[in-house]
């Protein structure tokens, strides 16, 4: 297990590192779903060729999981099996179907109901009315990882062997020195920042995090722009995008989230509907509308403001006329945030 620092702050265990097999098994989410790989469509292409068509298969399972194989990280942390891939392969054949079946659910499913459920004395469909978060758009995939577990498990490993070729390792060497980096700028935030608030500042959001004995900060690039945390009783990783800014991806969704709050509002959203149709007054929109004309300026103000409208006098009347170029950057921005372009 790879590590430039290995700290201990407070009695716990704060680690910033490398980790081939959780790359690995992020370049699983990466293939599976189309969404993740804009910014690697070319790597994601050139892998495609590479599998076999069950492996392709197996992907097109995974899509519709709930974590897309992120689960399979809990492997990784569990036997602290950073890099070595042979050892994970073995790892999870090796697995306890039952115990298998426990760790890719979350350990939300006890092992009794999970035993339950595989002896057909309670029915899989009832346990994901509880936890409806196991499934996406249906329930065939879970069904299948508990009633083909043996299948299942052969085919995963299968997959990760065929993604670790020369295509993803050639990857791995390219950026090398991007992620040495990377662990050298998250050991000066970890002796910076008390990990609590590093664990929150690198998600980008507030969340209870309990007590935990070890934290593994895993900077990645297929997981770009995103970020990632898995844990159990005792630890925590949390694979962040190594090749992105963040603050600027922040600042991003920021400056969208401020767009889309002037539009949100159903009388501006009409208003800059009937303006980008054909330039016209406030007189003209407050009869169009119904509403008063004073009313009607203060919407005017607030779209002008947020760039949506353009003013102009013609003598003592204010034409208003789309900024189409702004309201198009805001849909093609809007697009590509949430594609991860």
């Amino acid at each position: 297990m790879p590590s430039d620092m290995d700290m201990n702050v407070k009695g716990t265990k704060v680690l910033a590192i490398n980790s081939k097999n959780i790359e690995l098994i992020i370049a699983i989410q990466l293939l599976a779903d189309s969404k993740h790989h804009e910014f690697a469509r070319e790597w994601a292409n050139q892998m495609y060729d590479k599998l076999s068509a069950d492996s392709m298969k197996t992907l097109s399972i995974i899509a519709q999981t709930c974590l897309q194989g992120m689960e399979l990280i809990e492997f990784v942390l569990e036997g602290y099996i950073f890099d070595d891939t042979e050892k994970l392969y073995k790892t999870i054949l090796e697995y306890d179907n039952i115990e298998f079946l426990h760790k890719i659910t979350g350990e939300q499913i006890g092992i009794e109901r999970i035993k339950n459920i595989i002896n057909g004395k309670e029915s899989l469909k009832n346990v994901v009315a509880e936890f409806p978060w196991l499934v996406r758009d249906s329930i065939n995939p879970l069904e299948y990882s508990f009633f083909n577990t043996d299948n299942y498990k052969n085919q995963l490993v299968e997959l990760l062997i065929e993604i670790n070729n020369d295509i993803f390792n050639n990857k791995l060497q390219e950026l090398k020195n991007i992620y040495q980096k990377a662990i050298e700028d998250m050991n000066i935030r970890i002796i910076k920042t008390e990990i609590k608030a590093l664990a929150q500042e690198v998600i980008g959001k507030k969340w209870n995090i309990k007590d935990l004995q070890e934290y593994f900060f895993v900077p990645s690039y297929f997981i770009s722009p995103h970020h990632l945390m898995i844990y159990n009783h005792k630890s925590i990783v949390i694979a962040y995008d190594m090749i992105n800014d963040r603050n600027e991806k922040i600042k991003e969704r920021i400056d969208i989230a401020k767009s889309l709050s002037v539009i949100s509002d159903k009388t501006r959203l009409e208003i800059l509907r009937h303006i980008i149709s054909e330039p016209t007054y406030g007189k003209v929109l407050a009869a169009m509308l119904n509403l008063t004309t004073a009313t009607i300026s203060h919407h005017l103000d607030q779209l002008k403001a947020a760039g949506f409208i353009n003013e102009h006098k013609e003598k003592n009347i204010k034409y208003f006329s789309a900024n189409i170029e702004k309201v198009d950057s805001l849909l093609e921005d809007v697009k590509n945030y949430l594609y991860n372009k």
